[in-house]
């Protein structure tokens, strides 16, 4: 219980600074944003905004996911913090690389978030994900960050996307990508028919992906 109100306590803080930080963005009153950012920085995430933004995002995470209570707070908090920064960027000088990297450091962090705690698999996180795919998708991504488009497409249940992302890290031979098609189609095929139709890969295809799984761990041998 003393737990949960920890958590609660967290949340509905930061809700009242994430208000502030969208209002004063909307007012294109940047600075103001910016404090409000730091405040939630050090307060929320016990960390100066800096140690967040320059580190990589798999460290990001390390970090975060080392505060066993409220790790999918924090991952979520940070994901926030650093795609309204990369707004307000954005609206400053127009999209750059250092706005690429933000955001692709936020979209790692929301995944994390997303498969620590499936409540925050709503449609007003799962919008704020579908922008940043948008924007970052129109790069080239490192096999990092397209492990972590994988994921998603899987999470919400686009199979046939989460495929392709799969098979652009089998051709950049990621380290233990076999390891995980073989896992990907497998856990598909639990699912129940309709769902794999919805998620636009039918037990037909998910089965030709395993045989193809197959084969390539064959040939490697």
């Amino acid at each position: 219980m003393v737990q949960k109100d920890y958590l609660m306590r967290m949340i509905e803080q930061f809700a009242m600074i994430l208000m502030k930080i969208v209002l004063y963005k909307q007012m294109k009153q940047f600075d103001q944003a910016r404090q409000e950012m730091n405040t939630a920085y050090k307060l929320m995430l016990n960390s100066e905004p800096d140690q967040i933004k320059n580190k990589p995002a798999d460290k990001i995470a390390g970090m975060l996911k080392s505060d066993d209570k409220a790790a999918a707070e924090k991952l979520m908090i940070a994901a926030e913090l650093l795609r309204e920064e990369a707004e307000i960027c954005e609206s400053e000088e127009g999209f750059g690389d250092d706005i690429f990297h933000l955001l692709c450091k936020s979209f790692y962090l929301y995944i994390d978030a997303l498969e620590y705690e499936n409540s925050y698999k709503t449609s007003e996180y799962l919008e704020k994900i579908d922008t940043i795919v948008k924007k970052i998708t129109k790069y080239e991504l490192s096999s990092q960050t397209k492990t972590k488009l994988y994921q998603y497409y899987e999470l919400i249940e686009r199979f046939d996307k989460a495929e392709n992302i799969l098979y652009e890290l089998i051709d950049a031979r990621y380290e233990n990508i076999l390891i995980e098609g073989r896992a990907f189609y497998d856990r598909l095929l639990k699912k129940p028919d309709r769902e794999l139709s919805d998620g636009n890969l039918p037990r037909t295809e998910v089965q030709e992906g395993l045989a193809k799984i197959e084969k390539l761990e064959s040939n490697k041998t």
